[in-house]
């Protein structure tokens, strides 16, 4: 199955991982949506707290928390 879109609610603001692509890397390994790319992620932009990164047809986009580390908490696949 595919998806188009997804978002999250983060549990924690804290224990993420120290960039916004090895968070993709790491959702994609473990973030329980299917489908999600496990090869490269480049990152697209970042403003404030958010960035957005991209594998394929696929973005993710990622929030620093208060400890400076990143999640995903919402992503689409684009047609």
């Amino acid at each position: 199955s595919t998806f188009s879109a997804f978002a999250l609610s983060l549990v924690s603001d804290r224990g993420g991982q120290p960039s916004p692509v090895k968070a993709a890397e790491w959702f994609a390994r473990h973030g329980g949506v299917p489908n999600i790319p496990t090869g490269e992620w480049s990152e697209a932009n970042r403003n404030g707290q958010g960035a957005t990164v991209y594998s394929g047809k696929t973005l993710l986009h990622v929030v620093r928390g208060s400890d400076g580390t990143w999640q995903v908490d919402s992503g689409k696949r684009c047609p």
